[in-house]
């Protein structure tokens, strides 16, 4: 199983709220994942990156000059999970990818080719348009994939609610884990938003100096997220009141 895939279910495994009354205080524990997206040109960042407290690179591939790239990249990401980012031009190096040791790919329906669904060693993101049908964003679960990623925060300076409720609404439509990509940096309290409406992970593109204080800030925010209490709209349950003395409500008699 892709490293990526098997840390996203312990995630959303520790975010299951369990029923039933608490012996004990819960522990501390992954709320969300910190994924860092590498853009063309920072190839030579990833040993360095591979030191920082993150939990998977992306590489973009137009990173890649030849096939040999990758037993360089995946040597220099040690035992982060390595993924990338699938294209045309990339589809032909699957294997030599999957030979040096990648453990994930990042693709548009769009553009990836359909045999694509029938690889079983690598983890596979399918990054989806909320302005796609419903119908057809509803067709992911009978899908061979493991994880989904919305855009947010593209060309705005904040995190609206608009971005929470097409997150919260992808998060209830599609029963696999949710990633989000944001192209301007998110504060503490939009990390924490976006946790409350059902996103297990960030992936944020590198920019010029972000390894050191910025990706401390980013790692640190989440794994200083408060215990999770109450998804927003979600409700409830309602369970029927045990008392004693109960009587059956008596019937009108016939007049």
């Amino acid at each position: 199983m892709s490293k990526l895939v098997k840390k996203l279910r312990q995630v959303s495994e520790n975010a299951a709220q369990p029923l039933g009354f608490r012996t004990a205080p819960p522990t501390a524990s992954r709320q969300m994942l910190l994924i860092v997206s590498v853009p063309q040109g920072h190839g030579d960042t990833i040993a360095q990156l591979a030191r920082a407290e993150i939990d998977a690179i992306l590489v973009d591939s137009r990173n890649l000059k030849e096939a040999g790239d990758f037993s360089h990249l995946a040597a220099s990401a040690g035992d982060v999970p390595l993924g990338l980012w699938l294209d045309p031009a990339s589809e032909k190096y699957l294997e030599q990818f999957k030979q040096a040791g990648g453990d994930f790919l990042v693709f548009e329906a769009g553009a990836a080719p359909a045999t694509l669904l029938q690889e079983e060693e690598l983890g596979k993101v399918l990054r989806v348009d909320p302005s796609q049908d419903e119908s057809l964003l509803c067709t992911i679960d009978q899908l061979p994939i493991e994880v989904v990623l919305l855009d947010v925060k593209n060309e705005r300076d904040v995190l609206t609610i608009s971005d929470l409720m097409y997150c919260q609404w992808l998060a209830g439509l599609v029963d696999k884990p949710l990633l989000v990509t944001a192209q301007r940096e998110l504060t503490d309290k939009e990390i924490l938003s976006l946790r409350e409406v059902g996103v297990r992970g960030i992936v944020v593109e590198l920019q010029e100096k972000q390894i050191g204080d910025s990706l401390a800030r980013l790692s640190q925010a989440i794994k200083t997220l408060p215990p999770k209490t109450k998804r927003f709209g979600e409700k409830k349950a309602l369970l029927p009141r045990l008392g004693y003395g109960y009587e059956e409500p008596e019937e009108p008699e016939e007049t």
